[in-house]
C-alpha cells in the first residue's frame, strides 16, 4: 500500500509512527521484521537485520516504505535513527524506474541521531519528482555495495523514527525554488525548517563532501529591502544570522531559537522579557521596519551626526544626554518652530541641536536598555525617514538651522527627518514653552542666561522685544 504524506508544522512528514498502532508494521514492508513500537515515549519502527531467507539479495537488510507526498519543492530527506555501531547510512529514493541515493555517517553509540540526506545537487538529483507516483524510499543502516553483508551485522536492531521532507519554505513552496532577490516587501514570514551541514555520499564509487546551508539559500531569495524575517512558524538550528544580513545589516530576525550571532534576532521565546534582543544594530543607507515592540538590552546606531543641529527619527526613547552631553532635543510644533523637550518618543522625528563634535558614521551612537516600538506613522509635515528615499523638493535642515530644498538627484539617508512645506521660510525658529521664549537663530553660544537688549545693555526683566539671551537672539511675545 502507499503511505500518504502529510504536511506538517515545519516540514512535510512522510512517516513519524504517531497514528500507526504498537505492533504492526505502519506501512512498511515486513522483510526485516519491520515493527511499530514505543521507544524514548515515542512511536518508532524497529527493524532487525537477518539472512536472505527468500533469496532476494540483502532484502533484510534494509526498512522499506512505499508512500506518495507532494514535495513542494523541497529537495532534502531526513531522519532520525538509533543503532549500537557507527556506519554509513544509505537512503535509496525512487519512483518508476528513477532512483537517487545518498549515504550519511552514523556515528553509533546507541543515540538518536538526525541524519539529512541532499537531493538538490549530485547524481541524478534530476529524478527527484514534485508529486511523484509509484514512490518508495530503502533505508540501509549498513548499506548494499556487497553482494553480501558482513555476518557480524546480522541481527542487529535499528530504530527509525521522524522521516521527513524539509528546507525553507515561503507561501507553500520551497524557497531553493524562487529567483535570487524574489523575496521583497518589509517582512517575509518563513516556515519549514532551517539548517546547515554536511555528509558524504557516493554514486559513482567516489566519496563526495556535500555541503547544504539554507541559511545561504534564504540570503540569495531575499531582496535588500527585506527588514523583517519571521521564523517563528519555522524550526531552527545552527542559525546563522551575519549571513541572512549581509544584504540588509538592520534585518530584524525573530526567531523560535537562538543563532549563534545575536545581533539583531529576537528571540520569540522571551518575547515579553527584557533579555529577548541582546544587541539591535542600526546602520545608516539601508531600510529599518519591524512590525513588534521588543526590548533591546544594546542598540548601535551607525550613521555620522554633524556639530551643531542634526535630524533624527529613531524607533525607542531618546533623552537629550544620550547623544551628547551638552545636546538638546526639539520636536516639531508647526510651520518651522520646533519646542525644547526632554526627549523624544520612538518613531517621533525631531532635532539634535548643540551637538559637541562631528560624529564619524562608523563610530555612531550607542545607546542601553531600550524599548524598540512597532513601526508607525512616521509624522506628516515634519517625516522620519527608516528607508534611504529621494528628497526631491523636499526640505532638509543644516547643521546651523537654515532650510534646503533637495534637487532632482537629492536623497536622505535612515533615521532622520525632512520638512515637507516651509512657505518662504529659509531657517527654522526654537521656542522654549517653559519660559516663553522664541529663538529666531540656531547658533550657540557659552551664555549663562544673561539678556541683554539690540544695544548691548543688560536687562533684568525684559519686556517684549528682541533680545540677546544666552548668545542669542530671542523674541519676546
Amino acid at each position: 500500500m502507499l503511505f500518504a504524506a502529510t504536511t506538517g508544522f515545519s516540514q512535510i512528514v512522510i512517516w513519524n509512527g504517531e497514528d500507526k498502532e504498537l505492533g504492526s508494521d505502519g506501512g512498511f514492508w515486513v522483510r526485516a521484521d519491520a515493527t511499530v513500537v514505543e521507544e524514548g515515549g515515542n512511536k518508532c519502527l524497529k527493524i532487525t537485520t537477518k539472512a536472505n531467507p527468500e533469496g532476494w539479495a540483502n532484502e533484510h537488510f534494509n526498512a522499506h516504505l512505499p508512500f506518495s507526498a507532494d514535495f513542494k519543492g523541497l529537495r532534502r530527506l531526513s531522519f532520525r535513527i538509533k543503532m549500537e555501531p557507527g556506519h554509513n547510512v544509505l537512503l535509496k529514493l525512487k519512483h518508476g524506474s528513477a532512483e537517487a541515493h545518498r549515504l550519511f555517517y552514523y556515528d553509533g553509540g546507541n543515540t538518536w541521531k538526525k541524519l539529512n540526506f541532499e537531493f538538490s545537487v549530485g547524481s541524478n538529483n534530476e529524478n527527484i519528482e514534485d508529486d511523484p507516483s509509484d514512490c518508495w524510499l530503502e533505508i540501509w543502516p549498513f548499506e548494499d555495495n556487497d553482494a553480501t553483508h558482513d555476518a557480524g551485522n546480522v541481527g542487529k536492531e535499528i530504530y527509525i523514527d521522524d522521516i521527513q521532507v524539509e528546507g525553507p519554505m515561503v507561501n507553500g513552496s520551497a524557497i531553493r525554488t524562487l529567483a535570487d532577490d524574489a523575496l521583497k516587501g518589509q517582512q517575509v514570514i518563513v516556515t519549514g525548517s532551517l539548517s546547515k551541514g554536511k555528509y558524504q555520499c557516493t554514486w559513482d564509487g567516489d566519496w563526495y563532501n556535500v555541503d547544504f546551508d539554507d541559511y545561504a539559500t534564504l540570503k540569495s531569495k531575499i531582496s535588500a529591502d527585506v527588514c523583517f524575517l519571521n521564523l517563528t512558524g519555522a524550526t531552527v538550528a545552527d542559525g546563522d544570522g551575519p549571513q541572512l544580513r549581509t544584504k540588509n545589516p538592520n534585518l530584524l530576525i525573530l526567531s523560535p531559537s537562538d543563532f549563534y550571532d545575536t545581533d539583531n534576532v529576537i528571540r520569540w521565546d522571551e518575547l515579553n522579557s527584557r533579555n529577548n534582543t541582546p544587541t539591535m544594530v542600526l546602520t545608516d543607507g539601508y531600510p529599518f521596519y519591524t512590525p513588534i515592540d521588543f526590548h533591546a538590552n544594546t542598540v548601535h546606531v551607525y550613521r555620522s551626526l554633524q556639530a551643531g543641529i542634526n535630524t533624527m527619527c529613531l524607533p525607542f526613547y531618546v533623552g537629550q544626554a544620550e547623544i551628547s552631553t551638552n545636546c538638546k532635543i526639539a520636536t516639531f510644533k508647526n510651520g518651522t518652530t520646533f519646542t525644547f523637550v526632554d526627549h523624544a518618543d520612538a518613531n517621533v522625528p525631531f532635532l539634535a541641536t548643540d551637538v559637541d563634535a562631528a560624529v564619524d558614521a562608523g563610530t555612531g551612537l550607542t545607546f542601553t536598555d531600550k524599548g524598540v516600538c512597532a513601526t508607525g506613522d512616521l509624522g506628516t509635515t515634519f517625516v522620519g525617514v527608516y528607508a534611504p528615499q529621494s528628497a526631491k523638493d523636499l526640505y532638509g535642515i543644516n547643521g546651523d538651522g537654515k532650510l534646503q530644498k533637495g534637487g532632482s538627484t537629492a536623497t536622505i539617508n535612515s533615521f532622520r527627518a525632512y520638512l515637507t512645506d516651509v512657505s518662504e521660510a529659509r531657517e527654522i525658529t526654537f521656542e522654549d514653552e517653559t519660559t516663553g521664549l522664541t529663538d529666531v537663530s540656531s547658533k550657540t553660544s557659552d551664555g549663562r542666561g544673561e539678556c541683554f537688549n539690540l544695544a548691548g545693555q543688560r536687562v533684568a526683566q525684559p519686556t517684549k522685544g528682541l533680545y540677546i539671551v544666552n548668545g542669542r537672539k530671542v523674541v519676546i511675545k
